[in-house]
């Protein structure tokens, strides 16, 4: 890896977590009010929308077998983790439940990454990605709020969606437009199938702005972890894009005044420092 692929590597990666960060607390803050299904209904709609615009206009390449199964089972673990997880920030502390859900979205792709490709990060490099998780992890101390076992079990579930989805997404990133379809148009199916048994999906006015910028925030989020797997492996991606919290922190900080103790500062501090070590090749 050339220092100018990897710095566009990490750069993509940063701009991921951002993205990512920020479709969270939007979603989040969605499900505080209406049901974390229609929420997340809504949202993956928006995206195979937009992705279908997009190959339309650019028209590639028909995509392979593996792409296309690899994208519907990314659907189904991102319908789930998000579920999961804007569920569990309806319920509790925005902080807290994003930094659970960033453990496993960052330690299974990373195993993975290690042990069945064997892409294993150089020293300092790994450095950088256990203080970027532990950065991540951070987060779940920045707020005083409390926050309950359910709400707690619903991050867990996310952090393993999450990593899942991680390692799909990477498996079909060679035609990364068509896995976005194929990941969004099964997530939508499979939340259809679950909303109509369930009758929790109800969309209203009040519902779409909030849910329509998450999904173009989390769309996006994905887009540049494709575009990022041209520079950097795996094991080296997620744990940049795992610092999302800190935008999700500092969002419900900035617009809900959750309270943050004296260590957010160290906190993000160490995922810039995790950052640059990542970007050492």
């Amino acid at each position: 890896m050339s220092s100018t692929g990897i710095a566009a590597g990490v750069a993509l990666s940063v701009l991921s977590a951002a993205s990512l960060g920020s479709a969270d607390f939007a979603g989040g803050l969605a499900a505080r009010t209406r049901s974390a299904l229609a929420v997340v209904a809504v949202m993956q709609a928006i995206e195979f929308v937009g992705v279908l615009v997009l190959i339309l206009i650019i028209a590639p390449p028909h995509p392979s077998t593996t792409t296309v199964v690899c994208g519907l089972f990314a659907g189904a673990a991102v319908a789930l983790g998000l579920t999961a997880l804007y569920r569990g920030l309806a319920m509790g502390s925005m902080a807290v439940v994003a930094a659970l859900s960033t453990v496993g979205s960052v330690a299974i792709p990373f195993a993975f990454s290690a042990v069945v490709l064997g892409t294993f990060p150089h020293t300092v490099q790994l450095i950088g990605v256990v203080i970027a998780l532990a950065a991540s992890v951070m987060m779940a101390g920045l707020s005083g709020r409390v926050v309950s076992r359910t709400a707690l079990l619903y991050g867990l579930i996310a952090a393993v969606s999450f990593g899942t989805y991680f390692i799909l997404l990477s498996r079909g990133a060679s035609s990364g437009l068509w896995v976005l379809l194929t990941s969004r148009g099964a997530a939508v199916v499979l939340l259809v199938a679950v909303g109509g048994a369930t009758r929790l999906i109800r969309v209203d006015r009040g519902l779409l702005p909030l849910a329509v910028t998450a999904g173009l925030l989390e769309l996006l989020g994905s887009g540049l972890v494709i575009a990022a797997l041209r520079y950097l492996p795996l094991g080296l991606i997620v744990p940049i894009t795992g610092t999302y919290p800190v935008a999700t922190a500092l969002l419900a900080w900035a617009f809900l005044g959750e309270r943050l103790r004296l260590f957010a500062y160290l906190s993000v501090a160490l995922a810039l420092v995790g950052i640059v070590l990542i970007g050492q090749g």
